[in-house]
C-alpha cells in the first residue's frame, strides 16, 4: 500500500504548576481547519478576494494584498486575545463552519481570565521523514481560582479582521490551577518518507 503524503495537524496541551511540574498533557490529531482557512488559502492562490466570517459573526471581504503574510499572521502579541492561539471553555462539537470559539476565555487576571502570552512560531524542522513547525502560546492563570479549558483555536490577523482558522475541542477538559500555566501547540506536519 502506497503511503499518503498529506499535511497533518496536531494539538498539544500541557498544564504545569508554578514550579514547572507537569500536571497534564494531551496530544491529539486536530479537527482543525475551518471554512475560513480554505477561503483565505484560495485568496492567496488566486490573488483574489473572498467573504470570511469574523469572530463576531459578521461577514467581511478579504482581498490579497502585497502583504499576503498579514492574512495568515498568527503571532499574537502578549495580551492580544483577538488572534494567535485562543482558548475557551465551550463544549460544542467541531464544525467546518465554526467562526469563533464557543466561549473564549478573555485575557486578564480577574476571575475566569487567563493572561495571554505571546504566540510564537518554532522554525521549520526537517527530521529526514517529515517537515513541521509549531505555533505555541502559553497562558498563565493569575485569577485566584482554577480555570477549565475545553476548546482551543487559532485565529489569524486577517488584515485586521481576526478570522478563526482552526478550532479543536479537547478530548477531556483540562483544569488550570491558580498560579499554573497552560501551553498550547498547533503542530503542522507533512510526512514525506
Amino acid at each position: 500500500m502506497k503511503r499518503l503524503h498529506v499535511p497533518m495537524v496536531y494539538v498539544e496541551v500541557e498544564v504545569r504548576d508554578r514550579n514547572g511540574r507537569l500536571l497534564k498533557r494531551i496530544r491529539k490529531r486536530s479537527d482543525s481547519f475551518v471554512r475560513n482557512f480554505m477561503l483565505m488559502l484560495f485568496i492567496g492562490f488566486t490573488w483574489g478576494s473572498q467573504n470570511i466570517v469574523k469572530q463576531d459573526g459578521s461577514t467581511v471581504s478579504i482581498s490579497a494584498s502585497a502583504d499576503i503574510g498579514e492574512v495568515f499572521y498568527v503571532r499574537g502579541k502578549s495580551g492580544e486575545s483577538n488572534y494567535g492561539i485562543l482558548v475557551g471553555s465551550g463544549t460544542k462539537s467541531f464544525s467546518i463552519d465554526d467562526y469563533s470559539l464557543e466561549s473564549k476565555i478573555p485575557h486578564g487576571t480577574s476571575p475566569g481570565q487567563l493572561s495571554y502570552g505571546e504566540s510564537s512560531i518554532e522554525g521549520l524542522f526537517d527530521d529526514g521523514t517529515k517537515l513541521y513547525f509549531r505555533v505555541i502560546r502559553t497562558f498563565t492563570n493569575n485569577s485566584g481560582s482554577s480555570i477549565t479549558v475545553s476548546e482551543v483555536g487559532l485565529a489569524s490577523k486577517g488584515n485586521g479582521n481576526y478570522p478563526l482558522i482552526a478550532r479543536d475541542l479537547l478530548p477531556s477538559p483540562v483544569s488550570v490551577p491558580d498560579g499554573s500555566t497552560l501551553t498550547v501547540r498547533y503542530i503542522i506536519q507533512y510526512t514525506y518518507a
